[in-house]
């Protein structure tokens, strides 16, 4: 698991204009903001790897990337379900200290 704070990639704007460059790209919603699930591989979230990508800000996004090794761990076919449940505590922790 790694827990990113992007300013350079150009926001969601910016995610959206690579989607093409993503085997696997779905629009979603954490915490109330705008996010996707983006990573290289179409059959990464069944092999334990998902990145969800959270536009906190129109520059800024959290990423959450979750890398399941171990196949028997029962979130290995499910990993974005994981990268996103670890955004939404991400988003709400930062929102919470406010």
């Amino acid at each position: 698991m790694a827990i990113i704070i992007n300013t350079k990639s150009g926001g969601l704007e910016g995610i959206y204009q690579r989607r093409e460059g993503y085997g696997h790209f779905q629009p979603t919603t954490i915490a109330g903001y705008p996010a996707v699930q983006a990573i290289d591989s179409r059959d990464a979230p069944k092999q334990g790897d998902c990145r969800t990508l959270v536009g906190v800000a129109e520059e800024r996004l959290i990423i959450a990337h979750t890398n399941i090794r171990d196949r028997k761990n029962p979130d290995y076919t499910s990993a974005c379900k994981v990268s996103d449940q670890v955004a939404a505590l991400v988003v709400e922790n930062l929102k919470g200290a406010k």
